[in-house]
């Protein structure tokens, strides 16, 4: 089932014995578009410490109850490792997160593009070769994040609500919510409001037409033009999106779906 990640903002989690917090934000890996924590806000019961989730504990939320339960116990959530939001989350925190709970890590997992470590890398570790001097401010980042241990594809959806959009030939609005599939808590679409531009209207754009997103320039750019955007099928926000209208947006951009990739 597809849920909007607006929908699951400041529901509870229920642990097995009992409520924990509630969704304050999700981490996503850019890269393969999966959703690696929910970020709980656990209130006043532990203080307003904030402490992060992987999606295999959490199940299949529950709208009309209004409650994601979760398969852990308060203690467990009580002694996790403390995690600052405000820092970024290095590999050797994510380490220290999944031998905690015993989660399966997924960075052991066959083809993901960043390994890490628990110490960070010197510029001696740098393949041979390999440009020093990167192009431009994303690239100076990314580069900066894998020297010190972290994931320079690890994205706060929180944060990225806020950044405008690009086509090819021009801008197209905003980023408004992400769609995610609970099934591999994958990012299925990325919701634009068009603002003025097409006022009154949010449209739906797959990740696989997303050529970067930048975090020093606030932006997402697609691999789309203005004028295909403008003519893509009607999305009503709060609808369920079923597989009839998927067909039918995948169709209109000419692309693959992704149910056959």
């Amino acid at each position: 089932m597809l849920y909007g990640i607006s929908d699951l903002d400041g529901l509870p989690l229920r642990a097995t014995d009992g409520t924990i917090g509630s969704v304050d934000d999700m981490y996503f890996d850019d890269a393969i578009w999966a959703v690696r924590y929910l970020v709980v806000d656990t209130g006043t019961w532990l203080s307003g410490r904030k402490v992060l989730i992987s999606p295999q504990s959490v199940g299949q939320p529950d709208l009309v109850n209004g409650v994601v339960p979760v398969q852990l116990t308060q203690e467990q959530v009580r002694g996790s490792p403390d995690y600052d939001t405000a820092r970024p989350l290095s590999r050797a925190m994510e380490e220290r997160l999944y031998r905690h709970y015993g989660w399966e890590p997924y960075w052991g997992e066959a083809g993901l593009p960043f390994a890490g470590s628990t110490e960070p890398r010197s510029p001696d570790d740098v393949e041979e070769g390999a440009s020093t001097a990167p192009a431009g401010p994303t690239e100076q980042y990314e580069l900066q994040g894998l020297l010190a241990g972290v994931d320079p594809n690890l994205r706060s959806a929180e944060t990225v609500m806020r950044y405008s959009i690009h086509a090819r030939d021009g801008d197209i609005g905003h980023v408004a919510d992400f769609i995610v599939d609970h099934e591999g808590w994958m990012i299925r679409y990325m919701v634009a409001d068009t603002g003025t531009w097409l006022p009154g209207r949010k449209v739906l754009i797959s990740p696989q037409w997303i050529e970067d997103i930048s975090w020093s320039e606030q932006t997402v750019t697609l691999d789309l033009l203005r004028e295909e955007v403008r003519h893509s099928p009607d999305f009503k926000a709060g609808a369920a999106i079923e597989r009839p209208y998927e067909k039918k947006l995948f169709q209109h951009y000419r692309r693959a779906p992704y149910w056959r990739m």
